[in-house]
């Protein structure tokens, strides 16, 4: 409980620190330099900040806060001797110049000037001509607080907003009519043009409300060598794979990295490239240090959070559950919570380093991070959807007309990762002494693994299937009565092309496989358990021109009655 008391009493004094704000103006500012960003393809960024700081008394403060990930921002020094003792936050405000966007807006920018003023008043509209006096500002409480909130949640959520100035809803002119001086008010929404000199002001000041941070360093230096760091979005990196098969062999495979960055301007920094998936669990709630919700919608965030993850978990046992489930598929979900590319939730992080990145915030900017020369073979794949239309659990799935592509031969690439390095799921663009051949996506592959590209469907390799019930009987499991069918497939290839293919045969099966079907047979991890167990049966062989191949194999399936 005394822990929880002097936490709470943390954040109130960083909430109260803006009335104290004056207090800090003397302290010196620390200007770190990024030195180092760790991108992910989910929208988030790891930043490393560091930089020489000089102290007052022990105590230094920040330039704007970032808007962090919970638990996630850290704040150290260079000697160990001279730890970070105690860091807090508050709000300020800063002036900021922006060009004016309405009347409103040039008003604002031009107090003392003359100008024209037309306005509506009632279904009429009238013109005064006058001296434009500084509006007034609203008493002290009535402005509204603005909050990260909201941002936080949209696409660029951790992005900081500049705060629109609270001024009152008048527009004041000084008239003079037949020598009497007045003051005429105008209401704002009324507005509708106005004329200003030549000279006048086209750019408008504004307060801008940031987060900053006093920081003390134990010890009581004079300075000291601070560092900080953090997860934020706004950072991520699109992955495209160039590449040249001119060589009848070897593939040089390139990859470049497309980097955007809506976070700030880089000069000379370390952008390390990831490739996989971390678990970022608290990737949707802000820092407190952000200071960008009140307490009562921190325990919210809080709350949103970890429900954000339950659905995510509940939509994915939905899907599950459909008939229609395709394992080689990755559901999308929310923007830093997106779920990773098939193949890379299990694996290990890889970096793609890039020395020297200088970009500015907004920018995008595409750097060949990898070449290398590899091994590829020229084939022709056949993938055989499952068509029994019964799912793992007996139940009848919805009857689909077949559109005939279930047939298709394409002829493909089979690319050999003899690299130390993955390739990450992305875009492909294959092309031939400077022409393009095909674009497809290369999947995510391990080191000494294959994977295989599709360039065009080969007319001249003709495939069919057909299945035969050879018996049938009911069972009972469990208590509930099945009709279990065994089913004999054959597929059937045929090479009209005049010279010999190699071709790599798939075929998925929702059924216990009997027998030896000549080729590779596996069972997809997620259904070893099932009632109908799904498999995956490969064959790989060589047809010769003019020549016909058959294969054949023998399954049973329980359907639920």
């Amino acid at each position: 409980m005394k822990t929880k008391c002097a936490w709470l009493l943390l954040v109130i004094v960083g909430v109260w620190g803006a009335d104290a704000q004056s207090d800090y103006a003397d302290l010196p500012k620390w200007q770190p330099k990024t030195k180092k960003i760790v991108v992910f393809k989910n929208g988030i960024g790891f930043v490393m900040k560091e930089g020489k700081a000089s102290l007052k008394e022990g105590w230094v403060q920040t330039e704007e806060l970032p808007s962090a990930v919970m638990g996630s921002m850290w704040f150290d020094t260079a000697n160990q001797k001279n730890p970070i003792a105690e860091v807090i936050a508050y709000k300020d405000t800063t002036p900021e110049e922006l060009d004016a966007r309405s009347p409103i807006e040039l008003i604002e920018a031009n107090p003392g000037q003359k100008a024209t003023v037309t306005y509506s008043l009632g279904n009429t509209t009238r013109t005064v001509e006058g001296t434009l006096i500084k509006r007034p500002r609203p008493p002290s409480g009535e402005a509204s607080d603005t909050t990260n909130e909201a941002i936080y949640r949209s696409y660029n959520s951790f992005a900081h907003a500049r705060v629109p100035e609270q001024t009152g809803d008048l527009v004041l002119l000084r008239t003079e009519t037949n020598g009497q001086s007045s003051i005429l008010g105008i209401n704002r929404n009324s507005i509708l043009t106005v004329e200003l000199p030549g000279d006048a002001q086209m750019r408008v000041t504004r307060e801008k409300q940031v987060s900053r941070a006093r920081i003390r360093v134990g010890g009581d230096p004079v300075a000291a060598e601070l560092s900080m760091s953090y997860l934020t979005k706004g950072l991520t990196w699109s992955p495209s794979y160039r590449i040249d098969i001119s060589d009848e062999k070897k593939a040089e495979v390139v990859l470049d990295a497309v980097l955007m960055n809506d976070i700030e301007s880089l000069e000379n920094t370390e952008v390390l490239f990831a490739v996989g998936f971390p678990n970022f669990l608290h990737a949707d709630v802000i820092s407190p240090l952000s200071l960008g919700q009140g307490v009562a919608a921190f325990i919210q965030s809080l709350h949103d959070g970890r429900g954000s993850v339950a659905r995510s978990r509940l939509t994915s046992q939905a899907f599950h559950n459909f008939a229609s489930f395709d394992p080689g598929q990755s559901l999308e979900s929310a923007y830093a919570t997106a779920k990773p590319m098939p193949g890379e939730q299990n694996e290990d992080l890889y970096f793609y380093r890039q020395q020297k990145v200088s970009i500015k915030k907004g920018d995008r900017a595409s750097y060949p991070v990898s070449r290398a020369t590899v091994p590829y073979e020229h084939a022709y794949q056949w993938r055989v959807p499952e068509s029994m239309n019964v799912d793992e659990r007996g139940h009848r799935r919805s009857s689909e007309t077949p559109s005939g592509s279930e047939n298709h031969v394409w002829h493909v690439l089979r690319l050999e990762n003899t690299t130390k390095q993955p390739w990450t799921t992305a875009s492909a663009f294959t092309t031939k002494a400077g022409l393009p051949i095909a674009q497809d996506t290369l999947r995510y592959t391990p080191p000494g693994g294959s994977s295989t590209l599709q360039l065009t469907v080969a007319t001249d390799i003709r495939a069919r299937q057909s299945h035969k019930e050879t018996a049938r009987r009911s069972v009972t499991i469990e208590g509930r009565t099945y009709e279990e069918v065994t089913v004999e497939g054959k597929l059937t290839v045929i090479n009209w092309k005049d010279k010999k293919a190699k071709m790599l045969v798939q075929q998925t099966v929702v059924g216990e496989v009997m027998g030896d079907t000549g080729g590779k047979l596996s069972k997809v991890a997620r259904a070893i358990a099932a009632l109908n167990p799904t498999s995956e049966l490969e064959w790989e062989f060589v047809i010769e021109p003019g020549k016909q191949k058959e294969l054949g194999y023998t399954y049973k399936v329980l359907i639920n009655r």
